[in-house]
């Protein structure tokens, strides 16, 4: 009897010291896994909260980079200008560059254009021969955010020197598939006036079957009066739209068309024509007319040289207009007075009288000089 008790009494003790251990060790495995889930909705958060920082601070970032500085321009051809500068810094991420540019700085107007975005700190640009540039960068962050413009460079491309014209051969070598097509007519014109002095041409390209080099814009009806532009042109790759900007003189309306020319010369038909009339400058008006002989018909010249010269001056101011091949001049940019008036031509008495320019208007004056 007492030995079935004391074997009871082991098993007892075996059966509670077996279930504390697995009480033990259940507690051990709740606390792990919720050790688990806090270290877990930890890393959740701080991702969240890392999340957050980041979008708040793109979204709070309006500061802009700093400028660009050290701006150098070197014309290594007549056809190439180099540009390198000293890079910007920026709080958060710089984007890249902006490379501006005038289409000329000889006038007295400025029009900058981007021309190109570059990450580099250097840029290679083709313009023309015998022309003038302007530049200056800006830096653009990953934010939007424009730096101030970097110091402003000037250049002058030279004039390209002439290719000397080789022997003639005495059995010329046929050229096999020689290129005979004309490109496309260029379209989409149009001509609107930016200011008194400066027209803003654009059109769509046209497309070649080798390529397409330049364009013309030809300014006038192609008469003796009429020229051509050959230029260096501003191109939306978006929308494959050309543009130029033509200098022009206050108060004129010029009529405008363009042409395509292909590598071998080929040069398109002309494209449809549009007009654009520059408006007047405050305080400045025009005067035009045509010089007359005595003899009869007009007194035509180059406009430069020969022909009849019409001068107006007051005091310290003079300008001077020539006759054209029609025998009509024109004098633009005159301040608001009345002046005397003196026109003259090789052969011809003199003619002196007065003339009161108006604000934005173009005055009419024609002149009649007699033969000596």
């Amino acid at each position: 009897m007492y030995k079935l008790h004391h074997q009871a009494a082991e098993k007892f003790q075996w059966y509670k010291s077996w279930h504390e251990r697995r009480h033990t060790e259940l507690i051990h495995w709740v606390l792990l896994l919720l050790v688990i889930i806090l270290f877990t909705f930890g890393l959740l958060s701080l991702g969240k909260f890392q999340v957050f920082e980041d979008v708040r601070s793109q979204e709070l970032d309006t500061i802009s980079p700093s400028a660009p500085s050290n701006l150098v321009a070197t014309v290594t051809s007549p056809y190439i200008v180099d540009l390198s500068w000293t890079g910007s810094t920026d709080n958060v991420a710089l984007k890249g560059y902006d490379v501006m540019r005038t289409n000329t700085y000889c006038a007295s107007w400025r029009y900058y254009t981007r021309i190109a975005v570059t990450s580099e700190t250097t840029y290679h640009d083709y313009v023309d021969q015998n022309s003038c540039y302007e530049y200056y960068i800006r830096a653009v962050d990953t934010s939007g955010n424009v730096s101030a413009n970097s110091n402003t460079v000037s250049v002058y491309t030279p004039k390209a020197p002439r290719k000397s014209t080789p022997p003639p051969t005495p059995t010329p070598t046929p050229i096999t598939n020689p290129d005979i097509t004309a490109p496309t007519v260029p379209t989409a014109l149009s001509a609107s006036a930016l200011d008194y002095n400066s027209v803003l041409v654009s059109w769509r390209g046209s497309t070649d079957d080798y390529g397409i080099m330049r364009y013309k814009i030809y300014i006038g009806d192609n008469t003796l009066s009429s020229y051509a532009i050959n230029a260096n042109y501003l191109l939306d790759e978006t929308s494959y739209t050309y543009s130029y900007l033509v200098d022009q003189i206050p108060l004129a309306t010029r009529d405008y068309r363009i042409t395509a020319l292909d590598e071998a010369g080929n040069e398109s038909e002309k494209s449809n024509s549009v007009s654009a009339t520059t408006p007047g400058r405050e305080g400045y008006g025009s005067m035009t007319g045509t010089v007359y002989s005595n003899l009869g018909g007009v007194i035509a010249g180059s406009g430069l040289t020969g022909g009849a010269t019409v001068t107006v001056s007051k005091g310290s101011f003079k300008k001077t207009g020539g006759t054209g091949p029609d025998g009509s001049y024109y004098i633009d940019s005159v301040p608001v007075d009345t002046y005397t008036v003196v026109v003259s031509s090789s052969g011809y008495a003199s003619e002196r009288s007065e003339v009161t320019i108006q604000n934005k208007t173009v005055i009419t004056a024609d002149f009649t000089l007699t033969k000596r």
